[in-house]
């Protein structure tokens, strides 16, 4: 199974990436400024096992980069 992002625009310079799977919707990834959107989708390929694991089990998931931990965080 492949998993589709679709990259939206939320300003000039902030861009929302959300992915998809057989045409569902299932999750946000962190919001990206343009420069760093083919490493993050490279990351959600990578992750694709996983995501898909968390949606099955939760729903519709967001990740999120949690600062204080230094690490990347999935809220559903």
């Amino acid at each position: 199974m492949t998993l589709f992002v679709r990259v939206e625009p939320i300003g000039k310079k902030m861009n929302r990436l959300l992915i998809e799977s057989n045409g569902i919707f299932i999750g946000e990834y962190e919001k990206s400024q343009q420069a760093d959107i083919d490493r993050k989708i490279e990351e959600i390929n990578a992750a694709e096992t996983t995501l898909l694991s968390i949606y099955e089990k939760h729903g519709v998931f967001h990740v999120r980069w949690d600062g204080k931990a230094r690490k990347k965080s999935i809220r559903d």
